[in-house]
């Protein structure tokens, strides 16, 4: 098998092995299961405070109307809060309640941007250049078929 084809397959199984992780990592908060999609939002937030329910979709490829209930649950539960712009009151924020912030933080670990960021510090130089020209690739493809799916 040529070097180029291993490669390939090897990236196909991290894929894999962070899309198996990310579908079992849940939390539990206060009596009551929280499921990889609640954990990505709430990580979200932590990384980017003062976004609206639009910049979740678009981040995370969720549907507006999943994002718009998982923010919903998640503010239920005192996680979220919902915060109006001062500019246009019209516009809503989010940003992680105090529960939210300190979930947050207790949960970063099971995300799979601390997973990668975990295995990938010790990337340098060449093989950094290489690996996110690779990824840019990756990413451009994925983002054009997506968009081809109306996503």
């Amino acid at each position: 098998m040529e070097k180029r084809e291993t490669v390939l397959e090897q990236f196909v199984r991290v894929f894999n092995q962070l899309n198996a992780l990310q579908r079992t990592s849940s939390a539990a908060y206060r009596g009551e299961k929280l499921y990889a999609s609640e954990l990505q939002v709430l990580a979200l937030l932590a990384e980017r405070p003062m976004i609206k329910i639009s910049d979740i979709s678009s981040t995370l490829y969720f549907t507006v109307s999943a994002a718009s209930q998982l923010v919903k649950k998640l503010t239920a539960r005192g996680l979220i809060e919902k915060k109006r712009n001062i500019m246009n009151e019209r516009m809503i924020h989010l940003v992680l309640s105090p529960e939210g912030e300190k979930l947050a933080a207790e949960t970063s670990g099971l995300s799979i941007l601390s997973r990668i960021t975990e295995s990938g510090g010790q990337i340098h130089g060449e093989e950094e250049r290489i690996l996110s020209n690779f990824l840019t690739r990756v990413e451009n493809s994925l983002d054009s078929a997506l968009r081809e799916k109306g996503k």
